[in-house]
């Protein structure tokens, strides 16, 4: 079998498979050395399952320049956002939680909902995903 490092989705997998919120998975290939993938949801999770990856290199004596892995803004996460601050909005007003909120605010609103949630995933952590 030839080696492939643990992709994100494998790790989502896993996570979701077992009802987890963070996962770190340090694997090893004889001739390729070690990789580490970590998948965290929601977004506070995913900043800490880097960091925490981060710590298994520092222990395993990693240069400095593997370390700082920052986790990148995916459509799903930032979707996920944007609705939790929709229905957050909406929810002030007195409606309920809307689970297609997204698809029925105005494109204005929607454009504004969508900023506000890159906002937020950037100050906690997050990096853009073209970054």
């Amino acid at each position: 079998m030839k080696y492939s490092p643990v992709s994100i989705d494998d790790a989502k997998a896993i996570a979701e498979a077992h009802g987890l919120n963070e996962i770190i998975v340090w694997s090893f290939a004889d001739g390729e050395g070690q990789h580490v993938t970590t998948y965290g949801f929601p977004a506070p999770h995913s900043v800490a399952a880097a960091k925490g990856g981060d710590q298994l290199k520092k222990l395993a004596g990693w240069p400095d320049s593997e370390w700082g892995a920052i986790p990148r803004i995916n459509p799903e996460t930032l979707r996920m956002a944007a609705a939790a601050i929709a229905n957050a909005r909406a929810g002030r007003r007195g409606a309920p939680a809307i689970s297609n909120i997204l698809e029925i605010l105005p494109e204005k609103l929607r454009s504004e909902v969508f900023e506000d949630a890159e906002a937020v995933l950037l100050a906690i952590g997050f990096t853009k995903g073209d970054e």
